[in-house]
């Protein structure tokens, strides 16, 4: 299957943020919002991370939670981390769907947020 999304992780000016100030950084703007954790290393990583799919969004289950571009939700699954492609390029299905985000399941860690590739929202 073609990859039709990119995976935004938090930012290195989000984390460095986090670990100068030691705890919580909160920034929202819709109903939706929510302290949820977000685990980070203590320093810096020192490679990259395959952004494709990394496993640690594969093995787990996954809560996905789609918005619009006013950061309303409009739709919402708990899948199995095999299953993200598939649901992703369902949620996307919708024109209505501005970006993903996606917890883990079990205890509502935030991952990573989604965005359409460049090439597919030519497409749209």
């Amino acid at each position: 299957m073609e990859t039709t999304y990119v995976l935004e992780p938090l930012s290195t000016e989000a984390a460095t943020a986090i670990r100068a100030g030691g705890g919580v950084r909160y920034v929202a703007n819709s109903p939706y919002r929510s302290a949820s954790p977000i685990f980070i290393h203590s320093e810096p990583c020192a490679h990259e991370v395959d952004l494709d799919r990394p496993d640690q969004l594969t093995v787990r289950q996954l809560a996905v939670r789609a918005f619009d571009s006013e950061a309303m939700m409009i739709d919402a699954a708990v899948i199995d981390g095999e299953d993200l492609d598939d649901q992703v390029a369902e949620m996307f299905s919708n024109v209505d769907a501005d970006h993903l985000h996606v917890h883990f399941a079990q205890r509502g860690c935030w991952a990573v947020r989604v965005t359409r590739s460049p090439e597919a929202a030519l497409a749209s």
